[in-house]
Parts: structure tokens; sequence; C-alpha cells
């Protein structure tokens, strides 16, 4: 991974987030390579297992990073309107975290190293969470 791209990609994002919400980010890059974002209010239809609209969204960056994108989780307690999202997978649990995968980048086309950063990522994952067809309901 490139540590010194990420390192300004997470300043770059920071300010970004900083226009729109006021939850927290914290990265890792001792450990687990991920960036957190924590207390991201998600659009109407969305709610969490509490009832509220907050959860979290988790940027695991690969070892090629940004040669690959990031792999994009967010809060498997998420529902939209109630069901999981067809555009989340099975679930990953760590530690008492438990994580849904959530499909951002389809094919290798939808990222582009040499202008794709974290703030594109962040973007790209609040499309697809505003994406009615993304959001529509699947049995669980």
């Amino acid at each position: 991974m490139n540590v010194s791209r990420a390192l300004v990609e997470i300043q770059d994002l920071k300010a970004a987030l900083s226009e729109r919400f006021t939850g927290r980010l914290s990265y890792d890059f001792v450990e687990d390579d991920d960036v957190r974002i924590e207390g991201m209010a998600f659009p109407d239809g969305w709610t969490n297992q509490r009832g509220g609209r907050h959860g979290r969204i988790l940027l695991e960056l690969p070892e090629k990073y940004p040669e690959h994108p990031p792999h994009v989780y967010i809060s498997d307690d998420m529902r939209y309107e109630g069901a999981r999202p067809k555009c989340m997978a099975p679930r990953r649990e760590e530690g008492e975290a438990v994580w849904a995968p959530f499909s951002v980048f389809e094919t290798a086309d939808d990222w582009d190293p040499e202008s794709d950063t974290l703030v594109s990522a962040f973007e790209r994952t609040l499309d697809a969470i505003r994406n009615a067809e993304c959001a529509e309901p699947v049995e669980e």
C-alpha cells in the first residue's frame, strides 16, 4: 500500500467530511489498513437496529492500494425500508463490530488509480447508499 498517498487522502477526506457531518474519522495502518467513518447519517429509508439513521462506513485499503480500490463495508445492522439491501453481501465479524460488504466498485473500470482517491471512494459509497436500485430490499 502506498501509505504516504493514503495519509494525504485521509486529510482530504477529513476536510470533505468536516463540511457534512459531526461524526468521527479514524484510521489504522499498523494492523488493519482501515479507514473508519462513524456517525454517518444515512438517507431517508435507512435505519439501524435502534431505529436511528446513523451508521458506520469502513474503507479497507488493499495491499496494492491505490492500484486496487478500497473494499467498502457499512454497519451490518443498517437496513433499507426494514430489509437488507441487495448491495449488502453477507456479514463480516470483527470483535464486537459486525460489517456488511457493500458493492461500490463492481468492475475494474469503476476505479482509476490515477484519479480516484479515498474522497471519491466515499462519494461513490454515498451514491450507492442513495441509489434506489441498490437499496432494493431482499429477503434475509
